[in-house]
């Protein structure tokens, strides 16, 4: 039996494998221990028979094992097999003698266990104890004429070798391949205004498993400098922790519900990225809480701003089905008219579920954004901004089972110095020669003879002096030559 498993356990199929696993598993529920499975009886077993051999010089196979050993290195040679399969079967690409097969059999099941024995080492040493070897009997083992390194030498001291590829032109552009990658993964970081991502969750804490692992996986998620989100359906009773995720910081307004007049729902929260803007430059500018209007408006100061902007203020907006459109549009103008006032140069922009209301007659000056559906056929979500040609928005599946879709929101925005035209200026600096030139011109000038003949006439020796330097000094200086024109170019 024993005698089989060691022959045949290696090379058994996955199939066989696990009936006769179950096999040995049912056995030992009958007889109260666990018991090991067939693969790992037949490699412990192998290993036994193996070393045995190789311990007793008098065995008839000692000296065929011994001799398989490698002139330089000493370890055992693996024997050519035609495949997987049969080397762990041992099965030999050729037919030999019985004898014959029996011995590379052995052999080829010894590397196999070889190989294994690291996985199961620690299983083997609970069972078996550990393998202690002496420093003479390490020693002892080291076949004849093989030089050992002295164990007195420095560790610092012992030769080095490289590892890995050497310099050279794949290199180089492996090097600079992995350069422009990390630039683009920080560029994507700094986008000229903040990118968005924007939706109604239909509760919050119950998706933050989700929102987590796609922030680590998806990049639109990770690199978003703002994730805004309506109807969280959060409560005093949930924590901060709860709701936040790693390398964002939350701000949350939950619904109240002795202002609003309901019991749940409701809610809104702003998750901001923390390698967009640091948390200690986020300052909350309005909460409001009504029935017809849910309000969050966050400041931000993020590392990167085109210099036109001041900061960025994000206005998080969720208005109720049966909230009233004219109290809930007098709402939301009341406060941007006291951003914008109060904020002259921030961009402003305003997320969230406006249902049946629009601002296009509220806020004329801002632009919509959002042009793809977001529940079924209906187009629900909003997101306005100050600013034209600002921003282009792409679909995103809904988080869990919400029933509105999210809205990717990113930056097309042209700062103002790279829109305007260029201009070209022409300047004339002064060469040593012109100095020169300069300096012989004012020796030689009798300045008396131009001063005298008008006395204190201040407008008449002024008008000379000039029409002299005009004639005598700067008509020789423009001489080609003598001054270096120069044409820098710049924007705006």
């Amino acid at each position: 039996m024993l005698w089989t498993v060691v022959c045949w356990g290696g090379s058994i199929k996955k199939r066989d494998e696990m009936c006769l696993d179950k096999l040995v598993r049912r056995a030992g529920s009958v007889v109260g221990v666990e018991r090991d499975s067939v693969v790992k009886v037949a490699e412990r077993r192998t290993l036994h028979k193996l070393l045995s051999i190789i311990d007793d010089e008098g065995h008839p196979l000692h000296t065929i094992i011994m001799d398989k050993r490698s002139k330089f290195s000493g370890r055992l040679l693996s024997q050519s097999c035609s495949t997987d399969r049969l080397m762990r079967s041992f099965q030999l690409s050729e037919a030999v003698p019985s004898r014959t097969m029996l011995v590379e059999r052995v052999l080829v099941s010894f590397f196999a266990v070889k190989v294994l024995l690291s996985l199961s080492w620690c299983t083997a040493a609970q069972q078996h104890g550990p393998f202690v070897y002496t420093r003479d009997q390490l020693i002892a083992l080291k076949p004849a004429g093989m030089d050992t390194r002295t164990a007195n030498i420095p560790e610092e001291l012992w030769r080095r070798t490289h590892r890995g590829c050497r310099g050279g032109t794949k290199q180089r552009t492996g090097k600079s391949r992995a350069k422009r990658r990390r630039l683009m993964e920080k560029k994507g970081y700094k986008p000229r205004l903040p990118t968005l991502i924007m939706g109604n969750v239909r509760s919050l804490a119950n998706k933050m498993d989700e929102l987590a692992a796609l922030a680590m996986s998806q990049k639109e998620y990770r690199q978003c400098s703002l994730m805004c989100f309506s109807e969280t359906w959060l409560h005093q009773d949930i924590p901060d922790d709860n709701v936040s995720i790693t390398g964002f910081q939350t701000v949350r307004a939950d619904r109240d519900c002795t202002e609003s007049g309901k019991r749940k729902g409701g809610g809104l929260a702003v998750l901001v990225n923390n390698r967009w803007c640091s948390p200690g430059h986020i300052t909350v500018k309005e909460r409001i809480c009504c029935p017809d209007i849910e309000l969050l408006a966050v400041g931000l100061r993020p590392y990167y701003l085109p210099r036109e902007f001041s900061h960025v203020v994000v206005v998080a907006v969720y208005i109720p089905p049966s909230a009233n459109p004219t109290s809930a549009c007098d709402v939301i103008h009341s406060t941007i008219a006291r951003l914008q006032t109060q904020h002259p140069t921030a961009f402003i922009a305003i997320s969230g579920d406006f249902n049946h209301v629009t601002m296009a007659r509220t806020l004329p000056n801002f632009t919509q954004y959002v042009d793809c559906p977001t529940r079924e056929e209906r187009t629900l979500d909003l997101l306005y901004a100050n600013v034209k040609d600002a921003y282009s928005c792409s679909p995103l599946p809904p988080l869990g089972g919400s029933d509105h879709n999210l809205v990717n929101i990113s930056s097309k925005y042209v700062p103002q110095v790279k829109s305007q035209p260029v201009t070209t200026r022409t300047v004339r600096r002064w060469s040593e020669e012109t100095s020169e030139v300069l300096q012989d011109c004012f020796e030689t000038t009798d300045w008396t003879a131009l001063y005298e003949p008008h006395g204190e006439d201040i407008d008449g020796l002024t008008e000379c002096i000039t029409d002299y330097n005009q004639t005598s000094v700067w008509t020789p200086l423009s001489q080609p030559g003598l001054l270096n024109v120069t044409q820098t170019t710049s924007r705006g």
